[in-house]
């Protein structure tokens, strides 16, 4: 009767392939064949690509806190834009006026009877007038002043305030009231009068060294009237 051998069993090297035993003298597996000390390096896992790396970063990111820190600075800012604002607002309502008297003034053209300096001598019984009648559009008044921090600037047409007077000329209606600082950097602002009423205009400019007034449309204009202003005062606190 012939008997089966019985596979021989080894001891030693656990083969990486298969999982057989093998002796640890061995160099080859001897059941699959496989170099026993060529262990296979685990492959590394894929690089994330560069938009998941950067949605990993945002979801570590605490909006929270980021949020918090926006509205803190938006509520800074806001504060710092609305404060000089309400600074002016504050001053202009608790400070004193302070006239300014020009150096010199002169105009475009004037009357021989009513000159610039009429504008400009705090009465208002005299005036000034281009000279001509009709329309006197980029006519200008002019007054140069020592450098101030201007603010207003009150404007009193026609050639006197009394009614029984306030018609023996034209008015301006619309002029441009341009100051220059020291620097030469000019500051515009339009102005619409209301016909025989002073009007007093609001101006911030530091270190003003001229003050012009252009003409622009006019109250009453006729053959034999000229547009007349009356009196131009500039102040400063």
């Amino acid at each position: 009767m012939t008997r089966t051998p019985e596979p021989v069993r080894e001891r030693g090297v656990l083969c990486w392939n298969c999982s057989v035993e093998n002796r640890s003298d061995r160099i080859f597996c001897r059941n699959c064949g496989v170099e026993l000390s060529r262990v296979p390096v685990a492959a590394s896992p894929p690089e994330p690509s560069w938009w998941k790396r950067f949605r990993d970063r945002l979801n570590d990111v605490p909006w929270f806190a980021v949020g918090a820190g926006l509205l803190t600075m938006l509520i800074f800012l806001a504060g710092v834009l609305l404060a000089r604002p309400l600074f002016y607002r504050y001053q202009d309502r608790v400070s004193t006026p302070v006239a300014v008297v020009p150096i010199s003034v002169d105009a475009s053209n004037s009357d021989p009877q009513h000159p610039a300096t009429s504008a400009f001598d705090g009465g208002s019984n005299t005036w000034w007038g281009p000279g001509f009648s009709g329309d006197s559009r980029g006519q200008f008044l002019r007054a140069v002043i020592n450098p101030t921090d201007l603010r207003a600037v009150r404007i009193t047409p026609g050639v006197s305030p009394r009614p029984e007077l306030r018609d023996q000329q034209a008015r301006p209606h619309t002029l441009t009231l341009v100051v220059f600082d020291q620097q030469g950097r000019r500051t515009t602002k339009q102005v619409t009068l209301k016909d025989y009423t002073p009007e007093l205009v609001r101006i911030r400019v530091d270190g003003a060294v001229q003050v012009v007034l252009v003409l622009g449309e006019g109250f009453g204009t006729s053959d034999g009237k000229e547009i007349a202003i009356a009196e131009v005062e500039l102040y400063r606190y």
